[in-house]
């Protein structure tokens, strides 16, 4: 008896341990296809107040909302200037939103895009006012190489 209690011990010792060895931080498979385009991407941007430009744009999660994304150094603008858009399938809505630069330089940013099928791509046309009238953007997202 004292030989299969001894047996039953020590399997259960062994269980706790194997189990104790996986890892805690599993990411679980997710279906959320705001993942597709979570990443840094090249901005390739003309618009009417500054002309063509070129510059990063970090995009991520909005942790809050279901169907948001948070595009950080918006319009060029330095990093924690972002606005968000929100995302249905392939299409991107940047509701109208104010972004403060400064005390003196606030902008608002309107408009929308679209997302290539293979994620690669996002192109994007919006309005840009800081008060002297909204101007007409352009901007191309495409991942790194």
């Amino acid at each position: 008896m004292k030989k299969y209690l001894l047996i039953s011990y020590i399997l259960f010792l062994l269980a706790i341990v194997l189990y104790s060895c996986q890892p805690d931080n599993v990411t679980p498979n997710s279906d959320d296809t705001r993942d597709k385009i979570v990443d840094t991407w090249n901005c390739s941007e003309n618009s009417t107040e500054f002309g063509q430009q070129a510059y990063q744009v970090d995009i991520a999660i909005d942790p809050n909302y279901s169907d948001r994304v948070i595009l950080d150094n918006f319009f060029g603008l330095g990093t924690g200037k972002d606005v968000y858009a929100k995302m249905s399938g392939y299409q991107l809505t940047i509701p109208s939103q104010i972004v403060t630069v400064s005390q003196y330089d606030k902008w608002t940013f309107a408009g929308s895009g679209t997302i290539s099928s293979n994620y690669k791509t996002i192109s994007l046309n919006y309005t840009a006012d800081n008060s002297n009238g909204a101007k007409p953007v352009t901007a191309t997202y495409t991942l790194p190489n």
